[in-house]
């Protein structure tokens, strides 16, 4: 089984560094990461340039076993944060179709690799963390529950 995990754990290394070399070869954040925005170009082009930097950074110390437990809790708790704080309000004010499944596809999958990172932080274990990855691990369980919910709205 740890076989298994570490071969899952380079794969969704390798996938959250692909996406941050998308973001900073097209110079603007992937459409599944973020909604529409309404900023000026330039702010858009700095964030993206910064979201691909920690997104290859992230990445690559997944891959490498570089405190993955800590950037994998990092990594999901951000991109929970941006799912709920982000997501959820721009698809309840902008959208009047918002009960229909199909409109929150790209939430669903900002949540995948949100879910994806807490199961990769579950595999690993730290002797010294600081206060804030010990209370995100301890709602690691969280991970598998949004793995199910995904999986579950997809075969539905």
């Amino acid at each position: 089984m740890g076989n298994l995990a570490d071969v899952g754990r380079i794969f969704y290394g390798i996938a959250i560094a692909g996406m941050g070399v998308q973001t900073i070869y097209y110079d603007n954040l992937p459409y599944m990461l973020v909604p529409p925005t309404h900023f000026t170009a330039s702010i858009l082009t700095v964030l993206a340039y910064i979201s691909g930097i920690l997104f290859i950074l992230a990445g690559a110390c997944i891959v490498l076993k570089k405190r993955p437990r800590s950037i994998s809790l990092l990594l999901g708790t951000v991109l929970l944060l941006i799912f709920c704080c982000y997501y959820i309000p721009y698809e309840l004010m902008t959208n009047s179709n918002y009960m229909h499944l199909g409109e929150w596809e790209n939430a669903e999958k900002e949540l995948a690799l949100s879910s994806g990172a807490f199961v990769i932080a579950g595999c690993f274990s730290e002797k010294k963390e600081n206060f804030f990855f010990q209370v995100v691990g301890k709602a690691n369980s969280f991970g598998g529950c949004f793995l199910l919910y995904n999986y579950n709205q997809f075969w539905h």
